[in-house]
């Protein structure tokens, strides 16, 4: 059985995979025009999210590591005028090393998503964590 703190992020896992979900959805009902594969990716990771969240509370540990990829992805994103790297869902507090004259600019930046290393980070902690069953779960 999972403990309540693998529970907990297993609820995570499936509300961030969701909040992102929407969002795309909402993004492609405002007829937002991107490349066909491009698209199909970007729905298809918030819903590896759910995915991973509702097999993980089920007892599966690959689906942790999925989870542990999931927000790994999600942690640092870099932009420059001829290249992004932002892959995003759910959750999101991000920080900006550098200036504001930088940001300005529209120099190459490098970006934190720090509820993402949060959720990394508690992730892979219960990941390592061992299961326990507590005498009313037997």
């Amino acid at each position: 059985m999972r403990t309540v703190f693998q529970k907990t992020l297993a609820w995570l896992l499936i509300g961030n995979g969701t909040i992102g979900a929407l969002f795309v959805i909402i993004l492609l009902l405002q007829g937002i025009q991107l490349r066909l594969l491009l698209m199909i990716g970007i729905f298809l990771f918030p819903i590896l999210g759910i995915i991973s969240g509702l097999f993980y509370f089920r007892g599966k540990n690959w689906a942790g590591w999925v989870g542990v990829a999931f927000y790994g992805i999600q942690v640092v994103r870099y932009h420059s005028q001829s290249f992004n790297f932002d892959w995003r869902s759910g959750l999101e507090m991000t920080i900006r090393p550098g200036t504001i004259r930088e940001a300005l600019r529209n120099v190459p930046t490098l970006e934190f998503n720090l509820a993402a290393l949060t959720l990394l980070i508690l992730q892979l902690i219960a990941m390592f964590q061992r299961q326990t069953v507590t005498p009313h779960e037997n």
